[in-house]
């Protein structure tokens, strides 16, 4: 199997034009001299983990090959690979593994890229030539959450590794999930998604993927609420990491983002662009520990009317000074 790890040009294997090595005889005494057959020492694992990246500058479907040969043998040989802390912090921070791509309907900031890179990628996946870029254990989060971090962060592209690879040997090499993401991280990717939307116009297709994105995060909200409820310290700590984006628009409510401080459960009329209900939002209104976490009252308090009121004055007196002003000018 570790023959498929090396070419010809590495200059690793014996000559099979050589008559001297036909006889099994002669073949066993290499391999009592150390002739490599199924296992490879600590440093030449680190070597093959390089040439994926190496390869990559080159062919890129070679490197892509050699990326799911290289992690087969890490997965055949994982019980010595995962005791062996040394090779694998070396192994985190190798370029060996691929990110996933941006997908075909999203316009929007992934995985660090602006939303400009989005034409490029589109044209490029229409050619059906999409580059693979490989990255480090340590700098990729699981497809598992892609949801949480594609704004911001590389994500591993598990559709280009072997079938039979499983989460906990990805965890293992390094690759961050659920429980390796902070609270404040998939914030900043909200927000990030959030302001990003501001500068485009999404298709029906689009919003659908928006929707379905922005609803996994709200699950993740209200599953750390539930995790924490009891836990007042834990609680209070993520509680001001939310208190600094009080004034972002955090909430997809019928394609627009709104603040939760706009939010109420019921609302007897359409008072929008002020104030919004999730009358209609079931899937947001079966999140219990999600609205606990918003602070999303059931109803608007009469100092909270009054306060819209006061401003919606300050507004339309500031206009008409303007209007004024401009007159006499």
């Amino acid at each position: 199997m570790v023959g498929s790890l090396f070419e010809e040009d590495d200059e690793r294997f014996i000559d099979s034009k050589d008559e001297r090595y036909e006889s099994q005889g002669r073949l066993d005494t290499l391999h009592k001299l150390g002739m490599i057959t199924s296992e490879l020492s600590e440093e030449m694992i680190i070597d093959r983990a390089h040439s994926v990246y190496k390869i990559s500058t080159i062919d890129m479907q070679f490197a892509l090959d050699r990326c799911k040969k290289f992690v087969s043998y890490l997965y055949k040989e994982r019980t010595s690979i995962m005791q062996n802390e040394k090779l694998l912090r070396k192994l985190q921070d190798i370029k060996f593994l691929p990110v996933k791509r941006r997908q075909m309907n999203w316009k929007l900031d992934w995985g660090g890229e602006g939303p400009e890179s989005y034409e490029y990628a589109s044209l490029k996946q229409e050619k059906d030539n999409v580059p693979v870029v490989f990255q480090c254990p340590s700098k990729l989060y699981s497809e598992t959450i892609l949801e949480l971090v594609c704004a911001l962060e590389a994500v591993l592209d598990n559709s280009r590794l072997p079938l039979d690879i499983d989460a906990q040997f990805i965890k293992g090499l390094g690759v961050a999930d659920e429980e390796d993401v902070s609270f404040k991280l998939v914030l900043d990717n909200l927000t990030t998604i959030c302001k990003s939307c501001s500068d485009v116009i999404l298709a029906a297709d689009e919003l659908h993927i928006l929707d379905r994105t922005t609803l996994k995060i709200y699950k993740y909200f209200d599953k750390v609420y539930k995790k924490n409820a009891h836990d007042e310290e834990k609680l209070e700590e993520i509680m001001q990491v939310l208190n600094d984006y009080s004034n972002e628009k955090l909430v997809l409510l019928n394609g627009t983002f709104v603040k939760p401080c706009q939010l109420f459960l019921n609302l007897s009329e359409d008072c929008t662009p002020h104030l919004y209900s999730l009358n209609t939002a079931v899937h947001l209104k079966g999140l219990k520990g999600f609205i606990k976490l918003l602070r999303i009252p059931d109803r608007c308090s009469v100092q909270r009317t009054i306060e819209i009121l006061e401003s919606l004055h300050t507004q339309q007196e500031s206009k008409k000074c303007q209007i004024m002003k401009s007159r006499y000018t």
